[in-house]
């Protein structure tokens, strides 16, 4: 008599299953894997109780005078005589790292100050603000909040991802989510914005740091804005064509968050049931962006003729998005989203790089 062999099918279903549950809850933030060190987290609890306010009273944001903590200044001094001593840094590479340090620290407590805004974008939404043009006046970008964080994990962002860090660091990880915080300026002297990237692959490493700084000039559009680099920066890294889109993609979040045309769900941490896939998942609720893609009014069918050459349309492509201000006459004065959508036939392939989207599954 032969033994019956395990349902493979009903398995394979309750694997599905999981992964679909999985997916709906939000992907674990940056900063979230720096406070699970122990020595950042003391420093970083520390400094949050020292600049809490009272309910009602505005909220006060990391300065730079706050790093002299004595817990902060505990934990960089400590760092620093590692990476000296034991690894042999030189002294600027070290203070280097103490930089980022305090980077870091702003970051993630700034967004615990502010009671951890978080909006998580979903793939199509992001895929259409990367398709949105940025011709508007700098005073129009405001945050939602003093301070919030933008998560994307889909493929096409993260891919952007890859592509600049392995350009410019030997670091060769499967980098799974970007984490982007966004406050005002420390700087008080010049109005802006600075936006903290963090890269996660959910290893044994840092996410990886990138830092950049927006000035909000009324006078320049933020296209032309983001095109220029910080005073005195030689890194190219800010000169590359996907931190350029990278900066353009968060830049259309923030604005899209206090746009006339802003949507949201709200998302819930991962329940105690899926507790092994902890290290993957956020702790935290989260604000979900959903989108779609349009297929333009003006969409071409396969007998449809070209512009001017007589020539048929049959590939989808992207008409470029933008923003535009209300009327002064308006009641409501957010900004207006002029989506960006593909136009062509629906039977054609959208022209776009294609993404092995398998890697990013949890």
């Amino acid at each position: 008599m032969t033994k019956k062999r395990p349902n493979g099918t009903k398995q394979q279903r309750k694997r599905e299953q999981r992964q679909k549950r999985l997916k709906r809850h939000p992907p674990r933030l940056g900063h979230e894997s720096m406070m699970a060190i122990p020595a950042f987290r003391a420093a970083a609890t520390a400094l949050s109780e020292s600049l809490r306010v009272t309910p009602g009273t505005p909220v006060r944001l990391v300065s730079e005078a706050d790093f002299a903590l004595p817990a902060v200044d505990s934990m960089l001094r400590d760092r620093l005589a590692i990476v000296r001593q034991l690894h042999g840094w030189s002294d600027e590479d070290a203070l280097t790292e103490a930089q980022q340090l305090c980077t870091h620290l702003a970051a993630a407590v700034n967004h615990d100050l502010v009671g951890k805004k978080t909006f998580w974008v979903s793939a199509d939404l992001a895929e259409a603000l990367l398709h949105t043009n940025l011709d508007i006046p700098g005073d129009v970008l405001e945050l939602p909040f003093a301070a919030c964080a933008f998560v994307f994990n889909d493929a096409p962002t993260i891919e952007l991802v890859r592509a600049l860090i392995h350009r410019h660091s030997e670091r060769r990880a499967l980098y799974r989510t970007l984490t982007v915080y966004a406050f005002a300026s420390r700087d008080e002297t010049e109005p802006g914005f600075d936006f903290v990237f963090l890269a996660d692959a959910y290893d044994s490493e840092w996410p990886y740091m990138i830092g950049r700084s927006v000035l909000t000039d009324g006078k320049r559009n933020l296209d032309e804005i983001l095109q220029s680099h910080p005073d005195g920066s030689t890194d190219e890294l800010f000169r590359d064509v996907e931190m350029g889109k990278l900066l353009t993609l968060v830049v259309n979040a923030v604005l899209y968050t206090t746009s006339a045309d802003y949507r949201k769900e709200w998302r819930e941490p991962a329940p105690p049931a899926l507790a092994p896939n902890r290290a993957i998942l956020s702790g935290d609720g989260v604000y979900y962006l959903p989108g779609r893609i349009p297929i333009g009014p003006r969409q071409a069918t396969e007998t449809e003729p070209g512009p001017k050459t007589g020539t048929t349309i049959v590939k989808r492509f992207w008409v470029r998005g933008h923003w535009r201000r209300p009327h002064s006459s308006w009641q409501d004065q957010r900004v207006r989203w002029i989506a960006p959508y593909l136009k062509g036939p629906d039977v054609a392939a959208i022209v776009e790089r294609e993404y092995a989207l398998g890697a990013m599954d949890p």
